[in-house]
């Protein structure tokens, strides 16, 4: 599975490089196809080509090591593909610098993996988490040290058979504390309120009636976009921390025979989502 993957991965991005004709960005590697070189207060972060000795030898990936200023390797990963983040910024808050690492692990839809490694005085690895087809942004605070992480859960990506279109893609707010990540979304209820908001605005509202009233012989035919809006209203509710709202809107917008069955697929997708990484 990891070769196929790994092909697809290859293929895609080497037809995207050559269409594009523009430069490559000094920040990633792809396939070992650039070295990269970053000084931190006496770390260097060095990206190069590697082969992973379980793969074809025509499959390059890229391979970074991180050396102390004693020149002591503290931390090393392979990805098929590796890109330098965040260098020397302080991710957790902790006044010490750090660095983030962006690997392509190469997963049906997109998988990137963040690590990230303090730089100070005991360098170690803090955190290693992956997003599925949504990458992670990190956006510094405005009036304190640290940063938070903004991504979507993409375990969601076509839940419950629904098309990729009508796929929910709940939005996701996390910080690291320490070594630890945390679920800080229910901080940003004004965020998915907003989103509710306008996905109610564009729902109409016979749609939505007739939706609601269907019997257990219904198809997804003609209803994709009543129950894509139920789901994307009762996910925003669930993520924003108000789980009583979400069973609310659940009661008051699915077909009352299949609430149970959906509710219960909605935590079990949730659980093995981004937020397995977190704790409270």
């Amino acid at each position: 599975m990891r070769y196929k993957a790994l092909a697809a991965i290859w293929m895609l991005a080497a037809i995207s490089l050559a269409a594009s004709g523009q430069d490559q960005d000094k920040n990633q590697c792809f396939s070992g196809d650039q070295a990269i070189r970053r000084e931190v207060d006496g770390f260097s972060i060095v990206i190069s080509r590697y082969h992973d000795p379980t793969l074809p030898p025509a499959f390059q990936e890229c391979r970074a090591i991180v050396r102390n200023p004693l020149k002591r390797a503290v931390f090393s990963a392979h990805e098929p593909a590796m890109a330098v983040k965040i260098a020397g910024e302080d991710v957790n808050g902790d006044g010490v610098p750090d660095l983030v690492l962006e690997g392509d692990s190469g997963g049906a839809h997109g998988t990137s993996t963040y690590y990230v490694v303090s730089l100070g005085e005991r360098p170690k690895l803090l955190l290693k988490f992956e997003t599925d087809a949504v990458p992670a942004h990190f956006i510094p605070f405005k009036d304190s040290i640290g940063m938070e992480i903004q991504t979507w859960d993409g375990e969601f990506f076509m839940f419950d058979g629904t098309a990729t279109a009508f796929s929910p893609y709940p939005m996701v707010y996390l910080r690291i504390d320490g070594d630890k990540l945390r679920d800080v979304s229910p901080l940003h209820q004004a965020d998915y309120d907003k989103a509710i908001r306008k996905i109610r605005t564009s729902l109409p509202a016979k749609d939505l009636a007739r939706f609601r009233v269907i019997d257990e012989h219904w198809s997804r035919v003609n209803e994709e976009e009543a129950a894509s809006g139920a789901l994307k209203i009762v996910i925003a509710y669930l993520y924003s921390g108000r789980q009583a709202a979400a069973q609310h809107a659940l009661r008051t917008m699915w077909p009352a025979f299949d609430q149970e069955r959906i509710w219960k697929l909605i935590l079990e997708t949730r659980r093995k989502g981004i937020l397995k990484y977190t704790t409270r």
